[in-house]
């Protein structure tokens, strides 16, 4: 199991999160989207375009994100940040 893989997982699992997504520069050969192991964990690849317009490939991506993951993300990052996130909404990130 690759290095990002195994962190990941051993980190949501540290976690008890069942949902893990490894986010990528470049679109894989290969994306993920399976259960890992013997773990809970459903890991998911997505790719964050940097080799074009950064505002479409943004668009893309939250496109692409499931909402529910999304709102766990945003009511996380509120409390690891100890930062005000935006609940998201269509003015939120573009």
């Amino acid at each position: 199991m690759p290095d990002d893989i195994h962190q990941v997982v051993a980190y949501a699992t540290y976690k008890k999160c069942h949902e893990a997504i490894l986010i990528y520069p470049h679109k894989l050969t290969n994306p993920i989207n399976q259960l890992v192991g013997d773990s809970e964990v459903r890991l998911r690849s997505l790719t964050f375009a940097l080799d074009s317009d950064l505002e479409k490939a943004g668009q893309s991506f939250f496109k692409r994100i499931n909402p529910a993951i999304l709102r766990q993300f945003v009511k996380y990052s509120k409390v690891f940040s100890g930062h005000q996130v935006p609940t998201p909404n269509s003015h939120t990130f573009f």
